[in-house]
Order: C-alpha cells, then structure tokens, then sequence
C-alpha cells in the first residue's frame, strides 16, 4: 500500500485491529490528556509484528511514531522462558537431591518436566534387554506400563539413543524419523524427546507429548529437557551410592552429607592410665546437627562430649566407649536423649587406636510403635486373664507366644518357659494313647489350615495330676491367606466329667432299682389278681353284690396298677436299653406305630394323614414308641368330631422339627410343662384312661436323642405336637422317603 493510499483516510479502516483494544484507548488519552503516551502493542494479521508506540498529541491531531521490536520481544520472551525454566530445574533438583528413591525421582521428573514446558503428557522408555518398555507414564494409560516394544516398534527411542541428544519432532504426523502410525493412535502432535544416559550408556529415554495442536518447541525447552536429563542421570546416580560405596573422598562426603543417619567421627581422648575419659568432635553430618539442634558445624567442632552433653548422658556414652575399646568390635545401644525427647540406635565403631565413628539411627518413631504395641499387649493379656478358658496364640511354628493367667491354672504350673506343644502330655480320652505332636488341634490347625472345634482330650499337668480338657484351635492367617499362627482355647471339664461319671453310675443304679422294683411288683400283683379273679369265679353265687362290686373295684385297681408298672419299665427302659443311633425311616416309623395303634384307629374312626417324613438318625424303637405315644395320645383326647391326625416335619439348618397335630379338645396352655411330668394328668381316670407317663416317656426319649419337646394348643380347638431331633452330617443329603 502507498503512502497516497493511506493520506485522508480514517486510521480505524486503514487498521481495523486497532479499534477498540489499546492502540484506540492510548490514542485517545494522548488526546485527552495532551500528554504523549508510550506502549508496546502486539499487531496481528497481516504485521504479525510488535510494535513500540510514541503518541505526541497536538492542537492539530495526533503524531505517531513506532518501531518494530519483534525480535527485541521474542528475545525478552526467550530470558523470561529460559529464567522459569531455569527455576523449574532447581526446584526439580531439590527434590530429586532430597531422595534416594529411584522410582520417586522418574516420577517426579516426568510430571514437573512436563509441566514446566507445559507438555500434556509425558513418559519414560527404558532400555531392557534388546528393546524397550515404558516404565513411568504421567497422563498416559497405565497399560502400556511394562509392555515390551522392540527396536523396530520404537523408532523414536533408536532415534534418540542414536543421535544422543534432545530431538524435537515439531509435527509428529508427517516427521518421517517417527512412526507415524503411532503417534497418530495416540494422537500425538508434536514430542520432545531427550536421552538418559548413565556412565555413557543411553539406558532409556523421556517424551514430552502435545496433543491437542501441533507446537515448536523453543531452544529454551530443548536446553531444559537436556539440563533435566543430565540431573536426573545425577540423581540416578546418587541414588544407588548405597549399592556400590565408594572408597574415594568425594563419594563419601556426599553420602556423609546427605545420609539421614546422624554421622560423627570423634577423636578419643585418655588418661594416664589409658582409659577413655573424653572424646573431641572432629566432623558431623547434617543429620547429627538437626538432631543436637545446632545450625552449624562450628558450634560443635572441637568440643568435647562433656562440653555438650549432660554428665550422666556423658558417662553412659564413655561406658560404651570403654566397652568397645576392651573389645575391639562395634558396640551398639539404643540412646535416649531428654534434651530432645528423642530415642537413638547408636552404633560405635572404632576406626583406629584414636578415632571413632558413631552412626545413630532416629528410632522415636519405632519406640513410640513399640510402646503401643507394648500397651495393646499388655490390654490384651488383661483380657485374655479374665476369660474363663485358657487362650494361648502360638506363631507358624508352634512355639506359644501368649498365653493367659488360666492357662497356667489349668496346666497346674507356670508355662512361662514351656512353649513348645511336644513339652505338654495329652492322652486320647479315656485311654493311655499319648498324642503325638501332630496330634494336638494346634498343630493340625496350622500345617492343615483346618480349624478344630472342641475335641476332649486328658491331658497330665505339670504337677504331674491327671485331667480333662475340652481344646479348639483355629489357624490365623496374613493378608495373603498364610497361615503365621494358630489360636488355641482350652476348657478344664475335669470337674464336669468327674460329675458325670457319678451321675452315669447314679443312673445306671436308679434304672436297675426301678427295673428290679418294677419286675418284683409284677408277681405279688399278679398273685393278688389272680386269686381275686379265682374268688369271684368261685364264690360268685354265693357273694353279694356289695362283694362282687368290691372284687370288681380290686380287679380294676391291680389292672392299673399292672399297666403303671409296665410303663414305669418302659420308662426306665429309654435309657438302660437304648441301641446304638443308625438311619431311621420315619415313614416306615409311623405306619409301624399305626399298626400297634390299629385297633384304636378303627375303634375311634380316626383319620390319618402323613406328609412326607425324612431319615433320620436315632434308635427306632424309641421312634416308634415316641410316635406311638402321640398318636395314640391324639386319638385318646379327641372331641365330638372324627378325629383328625397330621404328621409332618420340617427340616432346618442343625435339626428336623416333627409335628403331630389333632383337632381334639385342646388344653389350657398354662399346664404346657406340666403334661410333659410323670404322672400328670389333667382330667380323671372315668374321662380318659390312662396312667400319666405316656408323655414323660415321650420327653425322655427326645431328651435322649438331644432334641425338645412341646406342645401349642387351645381348648376345644385341638392341639399340636412339636418335637426336634439333630440333623446328622451323614444324612444331609438324604432326600425325603
């Protein structure tokens, strides 16, 4: 355009841009104020230019003069990129100089390096084997974490371990020395991409990713990506000091420095007599300075220990002195400092006849974790003294590391020093077998994994007398399912059993007198009725009949009287006769008891009806008197209706719940437990005959098989029977007959 062209034209057509940002505003405080106005403006399209601006204003117009200052800008710009970066090197390096963790710093170097040159993603490659496998990812997928690429599947990697310098692909779509493909699946625009390298070995490679558009990376970024590569190759390298130390001055100091143990090389000092009587501070580290509460290292150097520490600190720390120069070997004390409140593990170890070094290790934190852990245990011992039973918890190798007050009671002595399981004796109950030691429920729990619920066991105590325990063991476990222990619990039944053992003989001795009793009360009573029975035959003319009523109420009485005795036999008989338990059919059950019953069904026109019975375990005989009894006891107590009888079961978790309902004339439920007692009736012998320990046996056979007995009813609305027997294992997968 000419100058021609542009004389009397309205500046805001000429330069569109400009109307309305801050060329217009500085304009038009030029010629407000009549004063000259300076600024810098940035003119897009088509100058793409900065411009330095002069305004002078007048009576006349507006005189301005500018300048082009693009290259003066992009050079400020330049300074100010490479001062942040520079700044965001230094606090990377602190970081990275702050820890020996060498996944800590890969980390932190591609997320703060990406950052800093504003790149949206960023990853670590490194060099395994012949190829490559990214290690460390920031805004990538994890997946690609660890999956193997080969030389050929990662040209940028080759590229840069062959050029040996930062590469910036600037339009990562059409740069041939990349795989395209690639780049474009993971849609990215442009990369930067700089060498690791250690001992002159490329061992991997970093990338900065833009994804969202395409840039050009400036000398600035391709400076720090090198800059940053160089102090994480450093830091690599100081962080693996601790795998291969070296002998050299330089190295030691920088592990000297930087080291978190506190460090100090002491010069000793003796008396004439060749003792230890002080020591002079030569060098110290950091560490021991931030632990002594010193800033620097002239405060302490020179000085003696009895110029810094207390006197009885003082001497305790020459004790220990004394004591490895007598040895000659490292001495090491845990340390407690009060000015502080801090605990140490302090190693002294001599370097020749006049020097030592001591390292001590900050140990508060595992001192305060062991009081608490001290604390817990000793809250656990409490409760674990106040429980009944004995508890022990053994480790994965049977050896018992807590066991309670009542352990020590049970075991009739102090177990303290007893912690192997083959110390204990234990026999198989009721007989002379020594367990062995794969034998006891704690060693079963922990080589099989099995938990052991309440297995008996005689066992001889330390004070050498005889008893019975009841023990559990169940395995403890680690996160990973490994067994690392086993809880045991033991229960004295000693007392208990002796009980039983005397209740056992009581009853044995009780059913053989009732048995006896009842067998001797059948022959007088039979004599009795017999002889009744021949008088009224005999002198039946002859007698009146006030008499014959008399003989007649006789012969009545020794009938009951007979019929008592035979149940007080049966009744004795539930538990001096009793089979061993097998598979009972409760079907066929309940048609035998209906066939005893047969003359009483057909007399009293009852009705039965049988839903389908389970197997169960027990003595079948019992099972059909059990059954005979509330049948017949059904039948017995019905109303002016047909009698009307079910029986049904149903079958729970641990036991079967059978039922035997009638619609009879009911009861009071306030004589429930009463019905259930020996010779408890609830109505007269001219109502309902009977003796009143039909019930009584039915309980006493339930009892026996482990189960309950009850009754649910109403008066006039008939009853139901309700009886449970134990669900054996054998038979859980036993189907209805």
């Amino acid at each position: 355009m000419k100058v021609e062209d542009l004389l009397g034209d309205v500046i805001w057509n000429l330069f569109p841009y400009a109307k309305g940002n801050n060329f217009f505003i500085e304009y038009h405080k030029a010629m407000e104020t009549m004063e000259p106005r300076h600024f810098d403006e940035y003119y897009p399209e088509p100058l793409n230019k900065w411009l330095e601006m002069h305004c002078y204003p007048s009576e006349e117009g507006l005189a301005v003069h500018f300048r082009d200052v693009t290259e003066r800008k992009k050079s400020e710009e330049a300074l100010v990129e490479r001062e942040r970066l520079s700044s965001a090197l230094i606090q990377i390096n602190v970081y990275v100089n702050s820890t020996l963790d060498h996944k800590e710093i890969m980390q932190r170097v591609i997320e703060e390096g990406a950052k800093a040159i504003d790149a949206e993603s960023s990853l670590i490659n490194m060099r395994e084997g012949d190829g490559w496998a990214a290690r460390f990812v920031y805004r990538f997928p994890p997946e690609i974490l660890g999956q193997p690429k080969t030389n050929e599947e990662s040209p940028t990697s080759m590229l840069v371990m062959k050029e040996r310098r930062v590469v910036a692909i600037n339009d990562a779509f059409e740069d041939s020395r990349v795989d395209k493909q690639a780049m474009k699946a993971f849609n990215a625009r442009s990369v930067l991409i700089a060498p690791i390298i250690r001992r002159d070995e490329v061992i991997g490679i970093i990338a900065f990713y833009h994804h969202s558009k395409k840039v050009n990376f400036s000398d600035a970024q391709i400076d720090f990506a090198q800059k940053l590569v160089g102090s994480m190759s450093l830091a690599i390298e100081n962080a693996r000091l601790f795998e291969t130390l070296s002998q050299n001055e330089a190295r030691y100091r920088g592990l000297f420095e930087n080291i978190s143990e506190a460090v100090t090389l002491r010069q000793l000092i003796y008396d004439e007599r060749g003792k230890i009587i002080d020591m002079e501070l030569i060098d110290t580290n950091p560490a021991n300075l931030k632990a002594l509460g010193v800033s620097s290292i002239n405060e302490l150097k020179g000085k003696r220990y009895s110029e810094i520490y207390k006197p009885d600190l003082t001497a305790h720390l020459l004790d220990i002195v004394n004591r490895m120069k007598d040895t000659g070997k490292p001495v090491t004390e845990e340390i407690r400092f009060y000015s502080n409140n801090r605990d140490y593990l302090a190693t002294y170890t001599p370097l020749d006849k006049d020097q030592i070094i001591t390292m001590s290790v900050d140990i508060t934190e595992r001192k305060i974790a062991e009081r608490a852990i001290e604390r817990e245990r000793a809250r656990l011992q409490l409760i674990l003294d106040s429980l009944p039973v004995a508890v022990a918890v053994a480790d994965e190798k049977g050896s018992l590391q807590i066991v309670n007050k009542r352990t020590h009671e049970i075991w009739a002595g102090s177990t303290k020093n007893i912690n192997q399981i083959n110390d204990y004796i234990g026999y198989l109950p009721g007989t002379e077998v020594k367990l062995k030691t794969e034998d006891w429920p704690i060693t079963r729990a922990l080589r099989q994994g099995t938990t052991i619920l309440n297995e008996e066991i005689d066992v001889k105590r330390l004070d050498g007398t005889r008893g019975t325990v009841v023990a559990s063991a169940i395995p403890l476990k680690d996160e990973d399912g490994k067994i690392n222990g086993a809880l045991v619990a033991y229960t004295d039944i000693t007392e208990r059993k002796e009980l039983e053992q005397n209740l056992a003989r009581s009853n044995v001795d009780l059913q053989q007198f009732a048995y006896i009793a009842s067998h001797d009360l059948q022959e007088p009573l039979r004599m009795v009725s017999n002889y009744l029975s021949l008088l009224d035959r005999r002198y039946h003319d002859k007698l009146d009949a006030k008499a014959q009523e008399y003989i007649g109420y006789a012969l009545d009485g020794g009938e009951r009287m007979r019929q008592l005795i035979n149940d007080l036999l049966e009744y004795s008989r539930v538990d001096a006769v009793s089979k061993e338990f097998a598979p009972v059919d409760m079907k066929a059950v309940v048609s035998k008891s209906l066939a005893i019953l047969e003359e009483s069904v057909k007399e009293n026109d009852a009705e039965i009806l049988v839903e389908p019975l389970p197997i169960i375990v027990a003595d079948e005989s019992q099972m059909i008197q059990l059954m005979q009894n509330l049948i017949g006891n059904a039948i017995k107590f019905h109303g002016p209706e047909r009698p009307k009888i079910l029986i049904s079961a149903s079958e729970g978790v641990r036991e079967v719940t059978f039922a035997v309902k009638d619609n009879g004339i009911g009861m009071n439920m306030q004589h429930a437990d009463k019905i259930f007692q020996m010779f408890q009736r609830l109505h007269g012998r001219d109502e309902y005959p009977g003796t009143g320990v039909g019930l009584a046996i039915a309980k006493k056979i339930v009892d026996h098989h482990g189960g309950g007995i009850w009754a649910e009813s109403e008066e006039g609305k008939g009853a139901t029977f309700f009886f449970t027997i134990p669900i054996q294992a054998v038979l859980k997968d036993v189907t209805h007959v």
